[in-house]
């Protein structure tokens, strides 16, 4: 996968027309947008389509998205609790959160 980020919104407009007109209508659910880069969009494509669609001197950004960083991004759900509360999930920066406090039920006994 390949990230592209354009150089203003007028690019993003253009670019999102070129990358949707390559993918073509069985192709369009590749071409997916992400809320990152200085412009705040980025295109998130497949290879095949950042190469119809880019040429060198264009000024746009190409990254490529490496495969351990995708497959890693998938798996942060799965890492956050079995109940998705995220209870066991630790931090990203490995530093360590005090212990949540117990909440005490009260229980009324009654006697007969």
């Amino acid at each position: 996968m390949t990230v592209i980020y354009p150089k203003d919104r007028a690019d993003a407009q253009v670019l999102a027309k070129e990358l949707l007109a390559a993918a073509g209508e069985e192709r369009r659910f590749e071409v997916q947008t992400t809320t990152d880069g200085p412009v705040g969009l980025a295109f998130d494509v497949p290879d095949d389509l950042a190469d119809k669609v880019l040429s060198s001197g264009d000024g746009r950004q190409r990254v490529e998205a490496p495969a351990e960083a995708e497959a890693a991004a998938k798996s942060t759900s799965a890492d956050a609790g079995a109940d998705g509360s995220g209870a066991d999930a630790e931090p990203a920066d490995g530093s360590s959160q005090p212990p949540a406090k117990a909440s005490r039920s009260s229980r009324s006994s009654r006697s007969s």
